[in-house]
């Protein structure tokens, strides 16, 4: 048996037997320390033509320092795309929930854009990205 986690590695569960198995050696598989308890789920929106306000939950554990910043990014074929912005919110050891902006700044040239995921970053100075959470959301943002 073995518990497969959000970023889809698999880590093996074991057990205790009163029966010894001598040919039995676990392979446990290491767990990158730039995502191991660090998560952001439960989106929540509130959708407008131009922007988004976004709520997620998120756990910090602080091995990657003291603060971190959280943020939204939207993407197309998993890829940034132009004329956005995104507010930031520092958080801190431990779960909470943030609320964050995703803002569409349409132009002659650029005046839709359609996007298929929001992908969430936590980050900080000393350790840059640290986990990063595609969500798939699908929005065509216009100025009306």
């Amino acid at each position: 048996m073995s518990d497969v986690k959000p970023d889809g590695t698999i880590y093996p569960t074991i057990t205790q037997t009163t029966t010894p198995i001598p040919t039995f050696k676990p392979t446990i598989i290491p767990t990158p320390i730039s995502n191991f308890g660090n998560s952001v789920s439960n989106l929540r929106t509130i959708e407008y033509p131009s922007y988004i306000l976004v709520t997620v939950d998120y756990t910090f554990l602080s091995e990657h320092g003291d603060l971190a910043k959280i943020a939204g990014v939207p993407l197309s074929n998993g890829k940034f795309q132009g004329n956005f912005s995104y507010s930031s919110e520092i958080i801190t050891k431990g779960s909470g929930t943030v609320n964050l902006a995703i803002t569409f700044h349409p132009s002659e040239k650029v005046p839709t854009k359609s996007t298929d995921q929001i992908k969430f970053v936590m980050w900080n100075e000393k350790y840059g990205n640290f986990i990063s959470v595609p969500y798939d959301y699908n929005k065509t943002w216009s100025s009306n």
